[in-house]
Formats: C-alpha cells, structure tokens, sequence
C-alpha cells in the first residue's frame, strides 16, 4: 500500500468516525468563526449539514450579555493560552429551543507553532442538567418537610463505630459537626431513664443477634 493510499483510508476511517460520533465536533479559527461542525453538532442545534460552518460561535447566545461574555472569553484564551477548562453554555437552537451544552476544548497551532483555532467536543447536558435540578429540587422539599415535621434521620456504621445525622437531627438535638457521632455518643443523647435499656437492646440484639434496630425510645 503506497503512502498515498494509506493516508486516504486513514481520513475515510476519521471522517467516519467524525460523522457517526454521538457529540458534537467543532473547529474554530481565532475569530470564532466555525471551520468544521460534524452531523452530531448540526443535529444538536438544529441546522441542516453544512449550515453551521461559516457561523461564529457567538450566533446561538441567548442574550446579547452572554454574546459579549463569549466574545471576550475567547479574546483572553487567545492572548494568555491558560490551560483549557470545560464549561457550561447555553445555547438557542434554530428552532428556538434553549439548550445547555458542556463544551470541552483545546489549542490547535500550525506546524510553527503559532495559534489558528480551536477545537471543543460538545455534549448536549439539558436532560442531565434538568435531573439534577428535580434531585436538588427534591431534596430541597425533603429537608423541608423534615423541618416542619421535626423528623430527622441517621446511619450507623458498626464497623467503623460512625453514625452520620440529618442536619434536621442535629437541629433536634443540639449538636453540630464537630459532635463525637459514634455509639457511645448516641447513648449520651438517650434519655437517662432509657439509656440502660438501650444499651441492652443494642449490644445484644442489635450487635449479638446481627437484628435490625427498631424500637422507639426516648
């Protein structure tokens, strides 16, 4: 196989995977204008292939304040080359659609080594980002509801002799972080009329007959 051929089925085998891979691919040069958009980054925005090569990566802003934040984004990373960090953007689809996209980037230089673009792998987190909010909206509702109630939870661990409480808990008892969370500290906060038969129950039919602990006590 002559070097010829050789490099021709090598860009066959990239521009396949660049054209089946589930993430969008982007190439800019220094200005932000997109040099190359793979079928991943068209269908993630909405576009028709080809549609997105020419744009500048500002054009899908939702505000006029976040276009400008890009803008001068970009005129930093190219003036002190830091090291690339991923972030979050939102961005509107040609539908009008909003979407959150998680863009991890890097340099591109020439054979000189000078700066000519850059190159990010952009991911669609609206689903992701929309479960993290209904699991932080949901804990948000439980803490809440514990307040009201004035319920509060722990986990013991036997092994390591640590127990770890709900802030409500903490709040019910009076204890912060820096209280001594393991069994002989739980016992402390028993009431003293129950204390030895808790002591009893746990040591012996918790820990003895490995039962699981429920009984209420004060």
């Amino acid at each position: 196989m002559t070097d010829n051929n050789q490099q021709s089925e090598n860009e066959q085998k990239l521009t396949h995977l660049l054209n089946t891979i589930p993430h969008g691919i982007e190439e800019i040069d220094t200005n932000g204008v997109i040099t190359y958009s793979n079928p991943a980054h068209h269908h993630m925005l909405g576009y028709e292939i080809g549609e997105l090569v020419g744009k500048k990566i500002w054009d899908f802003a939702i505000s006029d304040r976040e276009k400008q934040a890009l803008q001068q984004y970009l005129a930093l990373i190219k003036q002190e080359q830091p090291s690339p960090t991923p972030f979050l953007a939102s961005n509107i689809t040609k539908d009008g659609r909003i979407i959150e996209v998680e863009v991890v980037w890097d340099y591109q230089y020439d054979s000189t080594g000078k700066l000519i673009g850059f190159i990010s792998v952009l991911s669609d987190f609206t689903n992701r980002k929309e479960t993290e909010d209904k699991v932080r909206d949901s804990e948000k509702r439980l803490i809440e509801a514990q307040t009201i109630a004035k319920l509060g939870h722990y986990v013991y661990d036997i092994n390591s002799d640590k127990w770890v409480s709900s802030d409500v808990l903490k709040q019910i008892f009076g204890i912060d972080e820096f209280y001594h969370y393991t069994a002989a500290g739980w016992l402390e906060l028993v009431h003293p009329d129950s204390r030895e038969i808790m002591t009893d129950y746990f040591t012996d039919y918790v820990l003895g007959n490995h039962n699981e602990f429920d009984k209420t006590y004060k």
